[in-house]
């Protein structure tokens, strides 16, 4: 199986095109980037966050705060780390310690 990840595209395009031939913006270019953002309150559990990235295929979400604020975003990566983790942390703590905690044993574990 071969996969293309999103940095190996970005990675691709840094080395084969020059800075003065990515002068266009998106738009100018004709290139489509707006979405509309799913985000969850920094308030619902990493199990919530989860299953709503499984239920809408998401690569992601965005984590606000009470005032809509972006506070963290969250991502397939981390539910890669989620799973390294082993059920060592609730997933019934909220998102945003959630992550804190996942993120912080992955980097401590290598």
């Amino acid at each position: 199986v071969n996969l293309i990840s999103r940095s190996s595209i970005v990675n691709f395009i840094s080395q084969h095109v020059s800075p003065q031939e990515m002068n266009e913006t998106l738009d100018e270019a004709g290139l489509p980037y707006r979405k509309n953002v799913m985000s969850v309150p920094d308030t619902a559990t990493a199990f919530e966050t989860f299953d709503l990235i499984d239920a809408k295929g998401l690569y992601g979400v965005a984590v606000v705060d009470e005032d809509g604020k972006l506070v963290a975003c969250t991502s397939a990566r981390d539910i890669k780390h989620a799973a390294m983790d082993r059920g060592g942390t609730d997933m019934d703590t909220d998102i945003f310690t959630y992550l804190t905690f996942v993120r912080q044993k992955a980097t401590t574990d290598g």
